[in-house]
């Protein structure tokens, strides 16, 4: 049965990188948050979008590690571009796996949105706590907890 999409609009402001003030514009590294994530209960995939707050592009975006899952038992999920990601034939799916586009630009720019889709090898249940993790190849991370 499908239930009713769930924002990430929570009592607690979600977890993201507390860097300090950099000293200067050299030392400024860029950073993204997690604005917001939504899933409808019954359905096997999730959505995640990401502002990039920094002072500069952030590249490779195929090489972002994506962390999905229950809060007690999350775990990496594989960037796949292909097709059968989303789509899989023949069906099920038999791996996790996310792709991303870019919502207001063509890289990953300050105040750019990117936009990521998990695909899942199993249906999203209502009243469950999940965790989205971004990491970037510089090791920064933002992550977002939300009920169905």
């Amino acid at each position: 049965m499908k239930g009713q999409i769930s924002t990430s609009r929570l009592k607690n402001p979600p977890l993201c990188a507390d860097l300090p003030a950099p000293a200067s514009a050299a030392d400024y590294e860029p950073i993204r948050k997690i604005i917001e994530t939504s899933g409808v209960a019954g359905d096997d995939f999730v959505q995640v979008w990401a502002k990039n707050v920094g002072a500069s592009n952030i590249p490779s975006l195929t090489k972002i590690d994506v962390f999905f899952g229950e809060t007690d038992g999350f775990e990496r999920i594989a960037y796949d571009p292909e097709a059968t990601c989303p789509n899989p034939s023949p069906p099920p799916r038999t791996e996790n796996c996310w792709q991303f586009a870019l919502e207001n630009d063509t890289e990953w720019t300050p105040y750019a949105t990117l936009r990521i889709t998990v695909y899942l090898t199993y249906d999203l249940e209502a009243g469950t706590d999940y965790v989205s993790t971004i990491v970037l190849p510089n090791g920064l991370s933002a992550s977002r907890v939300f009920t169905l």
